[in-house]
């Protein structure tokens, strides 16, 4: 039998640290953590095949499945496997999309966003403000080498964003589609810690 050699990556002991949700702000918007009574909202913004259409996972079909989100977001940051954050207007509280690290890579140094938002706030750089708290987190406090983030080739508002912050392109590859494309072509991006 042939001697293998490993790697052995020490984990993250930052990302071990984290033992309450963070809420951070941004100009427009509070970052906090998805709660039972946003099950209503987050169903309305998921279920709208229009803001969901660049997702690789379908709409909502069921109310239910907001409360299987929002369970799934609180299991994700009591084990640390991701953390997403509930994106609440700041002027009225309403929620307006989620956003955050949907899992991390190489013992946590590595971390990739994912986010959406409600159509009505596109276009408007909301996502630019919670994307650069979400960079800032990341690299400050949980010390992240590199963030990652993955969007569909059309998607240009995701496209043209990620490279105004910065993230440049590691791979471009033909995805399996989503259910509003059967095929599509992704670009992921990546940006390291300086």
């Amino acid at each position: 039998m042939k001697n293998e050699t490993f790697n052995v990556v020490e984990p993250n002991q930052s990302l071990l640290k984290i033992r309450t949700f963070p809420v951070m702000h941004t100009l427009r918007t509070n970052l906090r953590p998805l709660v039972l009574p946003d099950a209503d909202r987050l169903y309305e913004i998921y279920s709208d095949r229009e803001a969901m259409k660049y997702r690789a996972s379908p709409p909502m079909r069921l109310p239910e499945d907001a409360y299987t989100m929002i369970d799934e977001s609180l299991e994700g940051f009591r084990d640390l496997s991701k953390i997403r954050w509930a994106i609440a207007d700041r002027n009225n509280s309403e929620l307006i999309g989620t956003g955050g690290f949907m899992h991390f890579e190489n013992s946590g140094w590595l971390g990739e966003i994912g986010y959406s938002l409600d159509k009505n706030y596109w276009g408007v750089g909301i996502m630019t403000e919670v994307v650069i708290k979400l960079l800032e987190f990341g690299f400050e406090k949980l010390e992240l080498e590199s963030i990652t983030a993955t969007c569909f080739i059309k998607n240009t508002r995701s496209v043209n964003m990620l490279a105004k912050l910065g993230f440049e392109e590691i791979e471009r590859f033909s995805a399996s589609g989503n259910w509003y494309s059967p095929f599509a072509n992704a670009i992921k991006y990546e940006l390291k810690n300086k």
